[in-house]
């Protein structure tokens, strides 16, 4: 697995983890008693490890829960990297760039009620959408470039040869 793969699971699973409604939260259970193994949430310190050994990020708190309980609970690294201030389970976090998730869970939503189908054009819901034209190439010797540098090419438009869809 890749660095980057493994840097958006990471990223993926805090987004989950934040999304998901504990009832019992701040009560903390043994893995088993929620069906889940001690040994294998080890991973989880080891996958943090490895990004914090990496300088990936300074530090995380990592959560997994259960039926609304939690089996594993823990800071890792740094909150203030300069002053080195310990992470802590209850420190707050900016949370930035979140638009692509939030926008792919409400696609998804809508696909499970059946309002969205990946197929559908984007026109029908964005009626201005239609009709785009995307840019192509012009064949032959491209716009004059600074002394040195490769010609650039010119461009000219066309109508795109199907919509561009949801998926």
């Amino acid at each position: 697995m890749s660095k980057m793969t493994r840097s958006w699971i990471v990223v993926a699973f805090v987004c989950v983890v934040g999304a998901l409604p504990l009832t019992g939260a701040g009560t903390v259970v043994r893995p088993e008693e929620v069906g889940l193994s001690s040994e294998r949430l080890q991973q989880v310190n080891s996958l943090v490890k490895r990004h914090l050994d990496a300088k990936s990020f300074a530090g995380a708190v990592t959560l997994v829960a259960r039926n609304g309980r939690i089996a594993h609970l823990q800071a890792h690294g740094f909150a203030e990297l300069e002053s080195k201030k310990p992470m802590q389970t209850d420190n707050m976090f900016r949370i930035m760039s979140m638009t692509k998730p939030i926008v792919g869970t409400a696609i998804m939503m809508m696909m499970e009620e059946g309002k969205v189908r990946l197929t559908d054009p984007i026109s029908k819901f964005i009626p201005e959408l239609k009709g785009m034209q995307v840019a192509v190439a012009q064949p032959g010797p491209g716009a004059p470039a600074a002394a040195g540098a490769p010609a650039e090419p010119r461009y000219y438009t066309v109508p795109a040869d199907h919509e561009f869809t949801v998926r």
